[in-house]
C-alpha cells in the first residue's frame, strides 16, 4: 500500500534513513529540515527507486512554516 509520508529532520542521519526506508517501500515522501542543503541528494536517491520524494525547508518550531509544509 502506498503511503504519503512527511519526514522532518531528514537532513540528519536518522531522518534520512527513515525517509530512504519509506522510499524503498515505494511510498511518496516529503523530506524536510531546517537546513535544506542535504535534502537534494536525499530526494534524488529516493526518486531513483520505487518511491517519490520532494523537499521542503522548514523550521518545525515555527507553526506557520509547518502549516505551509502540510499544505504543499
Amino acid at each position: 500500500m502506498e503511503k504519503v509520508v512527511i519526514v522532518t529532520g531528514a537532513g540528519g542521519v536518522l531522518g534520512a534513513a527513515i525517509a530512504r526506508s519509506f522510499g524503498k517501500a515505494g511510498d511518496r515522501v516529503m523530506v524536510s529540515d531546517i537546513n535544506a542543503a542535504h535534502l537534494a541528494e536525499l530526494v534524488d536517491h529516493i526518486n531513483k527507486g520505487p518511491g517519490q520524494a520532494i523537499s521542503c525547508q522548514v523550521d518545525t518550531r515555527d507553526y506557520d512554516q509547518v502549516k505551509g509544509m502540510v499544505r504543499e
